[in-house]
């Protein structure tokens, strides 16, 4: 397993969620 892209994902889906609650806000 790639560990950047690995990393680079979680980064992504964090994001992604973070977003997702700040538009329930």
């Amino acid at each position: 397993i790639d560990q950047y892209a690995t990393a680079n994902g979680l980064v992504i889906a964090g994001y992604y969620m973070a977003n997702e609650l700040l538009d329930d806000l």
